[in-house]
């Protein structure tokens, strides 16, 4: 599908996109019970799922995506994930899933694919499940 005459269904899919596969790395790498067990200490339901905001930020604190993707790109997503101010913030990409009147660009989408284009190669190696798991 190309991007230009469809802007608004690849601003859904995009957003869609990348926060399944942040949550398939964290819990495919066992990497989301931290934020599973502070959830249960509040007493949050048993099938309390984290946001993308909650998921992104915390994957960004992560060794391992600190060693592989750029500083840049740490900072961009950083400031994606903290600041709804910045013209790139997750809360951009939530306006298009959830507010009719906010249609991104065709050069907006490829600036939100930039920005998250480092981590989600990183995301697209499948996790190997570990020794115990088996």
């Amino acid at each position: 599908m190309t991007v230009e005459g469809y802007e608004n269904c690849n601003g859904v899919m995009l957003r869609i996109f990348v926060e399944l596969a942040v949550s398939n790395y964290l819990e495919k790498t066992k990497k989301i019970k931290p934020l599973l067990d502070a959830a249960n200490k509040k007493n949050k339901p048993r099938d309390w799922s984290p946001t993308f905001r909650q998921m992104l930020t915390f994957l960004l604190q992560d060794s391992d995506v600190q060693q592989a993707i750029s500083r840049s790109a740490q900072k961009a997503l950083a400031r994606a994930a903290t600041n709804d101010n910045h013209p790139m913030s997750l809360d951009s990409m939530d306006q298009f899933v959830h507010n009719r009147l906010e249609v991104p660009t065709a050069r907006e989408l490829r600036n939100f694919w930039a920005q998250f284009e480092e981590l989600l190669g990183l995301l697209m190696i499948e996790p190997m499940p570990s020794v115990s798991d088996k």
